[in-house]
């Protein structure tokens, strides 16, 4: 006989054939055995004549039970076609293998978001959805903004996560962006959503090394009629969305859908965009056009799609499909949050399968409208596009082997009129190729094994990767399902990373306050630039590093010109700038903290200004960079050449197990050992700055003040000075205030002042502050997820996720910096479900649980206290 699906006709391969007879008609004399369907779904079972029962069963299906009378030489052939109990035990998934089959015959760690779920959320994001999936992280940036990923690596762009939307890729084209909240698709359109935890390279290439988030949406065919929902809470949310579907004839079906919201971004005002702001309106800015720090709480968000089915023979359908969205909110990015307002991100795609060939051709654009980056104000434009054609073929080989290949091909341009690439722009285009091909083979009913490889070739880097998969599926019976895979995944740079020229932060330190006495405006900024060709620091034949300086003119010199570190024509001009400094603002600060009273601030300035020396001998030079975690300047001995960007590979072995128990309980394990090499880490200073050496300037001032203060012409300053000699924690009260203020100049204002840039050759901008990435770190780690869906009725459903990862914060890697996961350790969930019998009304809830972490991203460095969310919804 054949085991079918009732609905779809679908083969049900391992289904169970049960056969029991009790010899009541004195022919069999008792017996019980059994087989399991093939591949075809097929079986055959010899038996002696008889009076038998036979049951046969799949995970997911009503029993079919009837009774059989066998005579003498007789054969009997027929079909059974099982009902399925509507129970989402074991779904249909295509992400996993990119083809069709049961959830637990998946190669991997797969869950899947079903109807029934989506349907009993309201959502604002695709991202809500997604809650309480096992090994989902998910930080929300804001009130639709959020950044997803599965098993840590977060960061503020949420890149090593590949989402698509029904075989397209959905993310922001040059920065890979995953911003579900701009993907145009309503709620109604979801027909599921597929789960893939772990590399999956193999099949989707370099950038799906974590896993991947596939959301399916319905064809029109499947979801005829008209669906309109409406919805408003707190935060001024209002949300308003219409959905219709229909078709012509049995040939051609057709669905639009409509989607508006609104609402307010929860209120915060970042401390570096309301310092810039200040700085920028006492210059002269109009608070009503400055855009530093000009937030704008309102969210809106409106998105249409459409989608036209052609089902042009039994074996050929044509699917066209195109949407855009247009929106407004905050979103962080590496350098600071930015505004985006009008931004826009709009797809187009054709989708051609006939039999077992499947071909695609789709584009992705963003246009970024009139947003701007709101710690510098300046408008930024980015108009990339990703252009992607894909071809796979399915062949088989009797009806133990399957193999899977085909190709892709990716094509980005990033395009910003120079506010995003800057100098590099018209120059930093991207193609990748690859091929691959996946082997299945059933060993036996029980027994699968499956190997893939890959190729892909990226043309900026001139770098080929291959990634291996391997797994063995074991099935001793057709609920159980136990796995062991191994994947080598990659994860390429962005454009951006490779191609960035962005003003980071204008003046960092402030340096254009000298201006009113200096009679010009020094300035050193803070920018962002790409790794594409490295990075290279000049020396002196005598080994000293070289720098730049925006203060050169001052010594007779451009600010591209290279100075020697230690220069003494160079560091007179330091001292000049430092005495200047000293004597305008050094009484002012002290009387800024109260250690000195107003009254004080002109007299103690003007006898500052007669003692301290013009010149000065033996003071030399330091080193010190900025570090980003405190804000602070480190020493350090000198610059370090950095190399170009290159591949980060991720080395992963899993041991899985799913199973069904008694038709109605899911079981769930997947334990996991990773090991990353060549970590693209967070942003970082690579050039250090240029300071006087307080511990030289400290010695020859020490002697310079006292021989001054003990000269009787600078009696009346040596009285004026003496409040120094009395302050608290800094005065030793010897009658003398040279020392304190030999201390004061040297440890403080003179020290505080960056002189000079020790920047790359490759440098564009001389003098800056340059935040780049680069590879290092060579990180391990282990982890399991555990999760359990209880089927109770076909009306109630209860669920719960528990992970764990071993660790989630490296200190010091390669002794260079801290690599966070920016993911807890622990989180857990548990969910519930139900249906009226009638179908009428829903129930459902969560609650959800995030330990603690600590975050390093970038800019982004503090802590997530830990949390528990908790929702209902009827």
């Amino acid at each position: 006989g054949m085991v079918q699906d009732a609905e779809s006709g679908t083969p049900l391969p391992g289904a169970n054939v049960k056969i029991s007879g009790d010899g009541s008609n004195g022919i069999s004399t008792g017996i019980s055995t059994g087989v399991a369907t093939d591949l075809t779904g097929r079986f055959t079972i010899s038996l002696s004549p008889g009076s038998y029962r036979i049951a046969i069963s799949f995970v997911g299906y009503q029993t079919f039970e009837d009774d059989l009378e066998l005579a003498l030489g007789e054969t009997r052939v027929f079909t059974t076609r099982l009902i399925s109990t509507n129970l989402p035990v074991n779904p249909v998934t295509i992400t996993a293998s990119r083809r069709p089959e049961k959830a637990l015959d998946a190669p991997a760690a797969i869950t899947v978001i079903g109807p029934k779920q989506l349907e009993a959320r309201t959502v604002l994001t695709a991202a809500q959805h997604l809650q309480t999936a096992p090994g989902l992280d998910i930080v929300n940036t804001g009130l639709v903004s959020s950044r997803v990923v599965i098993r840590g690596f977060n960061d503020n762009l949420a890149r090593s996560l590949l989402t698509l939307v029904d075989n397209r890729i959905a993310r922001a084209p040059s920065v890979r962006l995953t911003a579900l909240q701009l993907i145009p698709l309503t709620s109604g359109d979801i027909d599921q959503i597929e789960v893939v935890s772990g590399p999956a390279s193999a099949l989707y290439g370099p950038n799906a090394a974590n896993g991947v988030v596939h959301i399916r949406t319905l064809s029109p065919f499947d979801s005829k009629g008209t669906r309109i929902s409406l919805a408003g809470g707190e935060q001024s949310v209002a949300l308003g969305s219409i959905r219709h579907a229909n078709t012509y004839g049995n040939r051609i079906g057709y669905r639009f859908s409509l989607q508006y919201y609104e609402g307010s971004d929860f209120e915060f005002i970042d401390p570096i965009e309301l310092q810039a702001r200040q700085s920028a309106i006492s210059l002269g800015a109009s608070p009503d056009t400055l855009l530093i720090g000009a937030r704008n709480f309102d969210v809106r968000n409106i998105g249409a799609s459409g989608r036209i089915d052609f089902r042009l023979s039994k074996d050929l359908s044509l699917v066209l499909s195109a949407g855009i969205t247009h929106g407004d909110n905050i979103e962080i990015t590496p350098t600071g949050a930015a505004q985006v307002l009008d931004a826009q991100i709009g797809y187009a795609q054709a989708r051609l399968r006939y039999k077992d060939l499947f071909a695609q051709a789709y584009s992705n654009s963003l246009n970024s409208g009139k947003s701007y980056f709101l710690r510098t104000g300046e408008v930024f434009k980015d108009e990339s596009s990703l252009s992607v054609i894909q071809v796979q073929h399915q062949a088989k080989l009797g009806i133990r082997q399957r193999f899977t290949y085909g190709a892709d091909y990716f094509h980005t341009v990033p395009k910003g009129e120079g506010t995003v690439t800057g100098r590099f722009e018209n120059r930093d285009e991207i193609t990748e190729v690859g091929a691959y091909i996946q082997s299945e083979t059933d060993i036996t009913s029980r027994l699968s094994l499956l190997g893939a490889g890959r190729v892909d070739y990226h043309d900026r880097l001139d770098a080929w990767t291959v990634s291996p998969r391997a797994a063995a599926v074991f099935k001793p019976r057709p609920e159980h399902t136990f796995r062991l895979t191994y994947n080598l995944a990659f994860k390429t740079p962005t454009a951006q990373d490779l191609f960035s020229d962005i003003l980071g932060q204008a003046d960092v330190f402030e340096l254009g306050q000298l201006g009113d006495v200096l009679g010009f405006s020094p300035t050193t900024d803070l920018r962002v630039q790409g790794l594409i060709s490295g990075f290279s620091f000049r020396s002196s034949p005598n080994g000293n590093p070289l720098y730049r300086s925006p203060f050169a003119s001052l010594a007779g010199l451009a600010d591209s010109d290279y100075i020697e570190l230690g220069d003494p024509s160079v560091t007179r001009v330091m001292w000049d700038v430092a005495r200047l400094a000293t004597v305008e603002g050094l009484a002012e600060n002290l009387a800024a903290t109260g250690l000195l009273s107003p009254d004080q601030i002109v007299p103690i300035s003007e006898a500052i200004d007669a003692i301290l020396p013009t010149e000065v001998s033996g003071v030399e030079n330091i080193l010190k960079q900025l570090d980003l975690d405190d804000q602070q300047f480190v020493e350090v001995s000198g610059p370090i050449d950095f190399q170009r960007l290159k591949v980060t590979a991720s080395r992963t072995f899993e041991f899985g197990y799913k199973g069904v128990v008694n038709n109605f309980l899911v079981l769930g394990l997947d334990i996991y050992q990773s090991n990353t090499k060549n970590f693209l880490g967070p942003f970082v200073v690579g050039t250090p700055n240029v300071f006087l050496d307080p511990g030289t300037l400290n010695h020859y001032l020490v002697e310079s003040l006292e021989a001054a203060l003990n000269d009787p012409a600078n009696s009346a300053a040596r009285e004026t000075l003496l409040p120094l000699d009395q302050l608290d924690f800094l005065g030793n009260n010897d009658g003398s205030a040279g020392r304190e203020l030999a201390g004061l100049v040297s440890t403080g204002v003179a020290s505080a002042i960056p002189f000079g840039t020790v920047s790359p050759v490759e440098s564009f901008d001389p003098t800056a502050v340059i935040l780049m990435r680069r590879n290092f770190g060579d990180l391990s780690l282990w982890g399991f997820d555990v999760h359990v869906s209880a089927f109770l009725s076909r009306h109630l459903q209860l669920g719960g996720t528990y992970s764990f990862v071993s660790d989630n914060y490296f200190e010091n890697v390669d002794d260079v910096e801290d690599i966070s996961l920016n993911a807890p350790r622990h989180k857990a969930g548990g969910t519930f479900l139900y249906s009226s019998p009638s179908g009428r009304y829903g129930l459902q809830g969560g609650i959800r649980f995030v330990d603690g972490f600590r975050v390093k991203s970038d800019i982004y460095i503090g802590k997530v206290e830990r949390f528990v969310v908790i929702d209902f919804a009827v």
